[in-house]
């Protein structure tokens, strides 16, 4: 019994003798494994534009960074001092 625990111990870690979790909790090896992904959802973002659907997170995070003033500059500020205001029908 002992040897086949033992023998799926080795395999739940990967023969690494449990090094896995301790490198897995490592700053560095996290932002190594997340970093690509993270490009590639930004970068999807970026080719399909702000009319895309986005994921719940993503939303209320870029709302708080607005409302902090890190956000993009809203449309609205970048309209001529003449210009009016669009109101939905």
């Amino acid at each position: 019994m002992n040897a086949v625990l033992n023998q799926n111990k080795h395999l739940w870690t990967g023969g690494l003798g449990g090094k896995y979790w301790q490198q897995s909790r490592r700053p560095l090896v996290s932002l190594a494994f997340i970093l690509p992904l993270l490009a590639l959802y930004e970068g999807g973002v970026l080719l399909l534009g702000p009319s895309a659907i986005r994921n719940g997170a993503d939303v209320w995070l870029r709302q708080l960074l607005d409302q902090l003033g890190l956000g993009p500059a809203r449309q609205q500020e970048n309209k001529p001092p003449g210009a009016q205001q669009s109101r939905p029908t």
